[in-house]
């Protein structure tokens, strides 16, 4: 039996005198605050555009609502949107509290909630200090372990994104921090309270259970073993709460009926496991999300944590990252923002590690601090010099062998590539080119894309709804799984039945269109060319006897009155 445990003053806070103990922890919690504010106001292009202008888009849906002064016209974009191109993967509440925040504010405004996702952000620091102090029993490796959450490239990138993440990352934080009380003191109480705390978190991103799990289940096979675990009520307890308010939430919006299958065929697939790129494309998203130096010494860090309570914690949420890549391994090669989890993961990890480096540093440098001025003086030289680099590279020009580069250092220090478009955020051809294909589309709701955003971006700022063609990526995806992918023309029936005639096909991605050859030649045969430009390119669909009279036969005997639906 494991006795409870409670850092005494003397080792859980930071040394020195309370006042600046506070100090230093306020001066860290308002550079990283300000640090979210660069350039907040400026479209939020630099992390996860697909995943953002989806929710930004539901958003502008949900504010439109009910509001007189906004044209008919957007709000049946908007609507049109909403109700037939988005699907239900989660609860919306990003979405509801961005939509509520500008009515308050009294117009749409993108830096609102990308500054409500900045407070979550560092709200989900203070537990995560909370959390390292007691289980490091130091206030240093705490606020070693807190500043690398707080400033790492991807955490700034991703902690001001208009995404469930930086909410599920702070009831992440929260739920971990009720799970160690729990655990220090368990009672019925603290149960219930860890259960609904966790429950909320999963509520607003279901991928989070995985840590949560991982960290209730160690900590009880450390205290009461394998067996008494597996049949202890606090776990079916647990469980059971906090798995039914989302279990609820998906079946009465349909998911397990309409997505579910569709999404875990997506997200998993077999025998990627036996797949030794998988594994190798794992690990460098990890290096491209964290860093391999941070990875290494985060790994090595679990071994310095105390047996017990402190060491059950740490290995139990490793254990549910683990669980959750192999669970997602589809998703986990491809998707940085699936790895901002790992994040506080590492974080904790290296608090250990880090109380050490900084306790040996002020050994040195009252030993040696004319020798550390003059470094830390050179330090600041190159890194203004690199800055100064920085700022003047344009990322949108960099070349295949300087972005290779870039990844390379960049997964070594933990440096995502896309940081570059926080230190210079210009944007302006993009959002310019979207808004001019809306107006030569008429903002119509009937177009399909080939885009990187998979045409979310197109569909904000150009006001349009746009269905994405499936990328060359997908149907390899497909291939693996045994699934055929019938040709091209067959390919536009099925895309017919689903959302009804088109009248534009827009390409904006011309790599992955030069990766689907049949693609273009079919285009090319069939539809004329309306605009063609370095920008982008518009095939009219709307001359519809520009098809063979076989296809538009089939066509229009499969689709029915489908087409008539689409306004």
């Amino acid at each position: 039996m494991h006795s409870a445990f409670v850092p005494s003053e003397k080792t859980r806070l930071l040394p020195g005198r309370p006042l600046t103990r506070w100090v230093i922890i306020i001066t860290l919690f308002a550079a990283a605050f300000g640090v979210r504010l660069y350039h907040i106001g400026k479209p939020p292009l630099d992390f996860q555009i697909t995943r953002q202008f989806g929710s930004i888009n539901i958003a502008r849906s949900l504010y439109y609502e009910g509001m007189e002064s906004i044209p008919e016209w957007k709000k049946d974009v908007a609507s049109f949107y909403m109700h037939r191109r988005s699907r239900v993967m989660e609860p919306r509440l990003i979405e509801y509290m961005a939509s509520f925040a500008y009515r308050m504010a009294g117009g749409e405004y993108l830096w609102i909630p990308r500054l409500m996702s900045s407070i979550f952000w560092l709200i989900g620091a203070v537990f995560l200090y909370l959390t390292a102090e007691r289980i490091t029993f130091s206030g240093a490796a705490a606020l070693f372990s807190t500043a690398f959450y707080l400033f790492l490239p991807i955490s700034i990138l991703g902690s001001r994104s208009i995404l469930a993440e930086p909410l599920m990352i702070m009831m992440l934080l929260v739920g971990l921090f009720t799970i160690l009380r729990y655990y220090e003191r368990p009672s019925v109480f603290r149960l219930a309270a860890t259960a609904g705390v966790s429950a909320l978190a999963i509520f607003i991103k279901p991928m989070c259970m995985f840590l949560l799990f991982g960290a209730f289940v160690a900590l009880s096979v450390n205290r009461h073993g394998v067996w008494k675990t597996v049949i202890s009520r606090r776990l079916l307890v647990f469980t059971v709460l906090s798995l039914l308010p989302v279990t609820a939430y998906f079946f009465l919006t349909g998911f397990f009926r309409d997505e579910l299958l569709e999404q875990s065929q997506i997200s998993f697939i077999p025998q990627l496991l036996l797949s030794p790129s998988f594994w190798k494309d794992w690990l460098a998203m990890v290096g491209s999300v964290v860093g391999y130096i941070a990875l290494t010494a985060a790994l090595a860090g679990i071994l310095r944590f105390r047996q017990g309570i402190p060491r059950a914690m740490i290995t139990g949420l490793w254990i549910g990252y683990f669980v959750f890549g192999l669970s997602f391994n589809n998703r986990i090669t491809v998707h940085d923002y699936y790895h901002l989890q790992l994040i506080p993961v590492v974080a904790l990890s290296l608090g250990p590690i880090g109380a050490d480096a900084i306790r040996h540093i002020t050994d040195y440098v009252r030993a040696q601090r004319w020798r550390i001025s003059a470094l830390a003086i050179l330090l600041l030289v190159l890194s203004g010099a690199g800055i100064f680099t920085i700022s003047r590279l344009q990322w949108r020009e960099a070349t295949p062998d300087l972005r290779n580069k870039m990844e390379i250092m960049g997964s070594i220090f933990g440096i995502n590539p896309q940081f570059i478009k926080f230190v210079k955020p210009d944007f302006t051809e993009e959002v310019e080119t979207a808004r001019e294909i809306g107006e030569i589309v008429g903002h119509t709701t009937k177009v399909i894309t080939l885009s990187s955003n998979y045409g979310e971006l197109l569909a904000y700022y150009g006001e349009l709804t746009a269905y994405p063609w499936q990328t060359s990526l997908t149907f390899q995806i497909y291939k693996m799984q045994g699934i055929n992918v019938p040709p091209i023309d067959e390919l536009f029936n099925t895309f017919y039945k689903r959302w009804g005639f088109p009248s534009y096909f827009i390409i904006t991605d011309f790599r992955e269109l030069d990766r689907q050859p049949e693609l273009k030649n079919f285009l090319d045969k069939n539809f004329p060319v309306m605009i063609r430009n370095n920008n982008y390119l518009i095939y009219d669909l709307r001359e519809k006897t520009a098809l063979s009279f076989t296809m538009a036969k089939n066509i229009l005997a499969g689709a029915g009155d489908t087409g008539t639906q689409a306004q």
